[in-house]
């Protein structure tokens, strides 16, 4: 399955599932860069799931700023989703702690939103690494 895990995979975490291609026939970047998903979570007492429009493009950026903080250890990766489903922002503090805050949201119009927060250390970030690196190698980017 195409997946990135988000946090300690046996206590708080997020895991977005990728679906497929939203609109499969398109080959421009406005539409050929939709990515059906399901993004789980668990967070404390909190467990659930929702589906969410997300885009690879979103991920590519994502990808980029996780592996700047998985070589140093310190700084900021953040992701934000263009529709407002879900947003996360994970700082090192270059001694191997991170911190992972974020929001989860049901339905960016109107919907209820769960804001999160966790704590982990850097080993946490290889999974993470790895499910982008897959999920962008299997939906690449389309266009510009």
């Amino acid at each position: 399955m195409c997946k990135v895990l988000v946090g300690n995979e046996i206590e708080n975490h997020i895991t977005i599932n990728i679906l497929g291609k939203t609109y499969p026939e398109s080959k421009d970047y406005g539409d050929g860069n939709w990515l059906g998903s399901e993004i789980y979570f668990s967070l404390g007492a909190f467990n659930g799931s929702i589906k969410a429009h997300l885009r690879s493009s979103e991920f590519e950026t994502f990808l980029e700023k996780v592996k700047i903080l998985y070589d140093k250890l310190k700084g900021v990766a953040e992701y934000s989703s263009m529709e407002g489903w879900l947003s996360i922002k994970i700082t090192g503090d270059g001694r191997g702690h991170m911190l992972i805050e974020g929001v989860i949201c049901d339905d960016p119009d109107i919907g209820n939103k769960l804001i999160f927060i966790i704590n982990y250390d850097q080993t946490g970030l290889k999974n993470t690494l790895e499910g982008l690196e897959y999920i962008l190698e299997k939906y690449p980017v389309i266009g510009k």
